[in-house]
């Protein structure tokens, strides 16, 4: 018989992970919208691919502390 075990992470992980990423994603498209920040500035649709997977992976992890979303699962068996 296999018995599986789901790992949640901890709460504090998603908060952790929203302060880092938000500033950065603000930082993005504050220097998108307004061409500082760098020599060639990224076009709306590179912008808009790389807020999805920003944002997406934010949720991710926030679902994955808050028990809605397995971070891990451990399958034992019985012997």
């Amino acid at each position: 018989m296999v018995k599986e075990k789901k790992v949640y992470l901890p709460k504090w992980i998603a908060w952790m992970i929203a302060a880092i990423m938000l500033p950065v994603w603000g930082w993005l498209t504050y220097s998108t919208f307004t061409g500082r920040g760098s020599t060639e500035p990224l076009g709306l649709g590179e912008w808009v691919v790389i807020s999805v997977v920003i944002l997406g992976s934010i949720v991710m992890v926030f679902l994955m502390s808050y028990g809605k979303l397995p971070a891990y699962i451990i399958r034992e068996e019985d012997e």
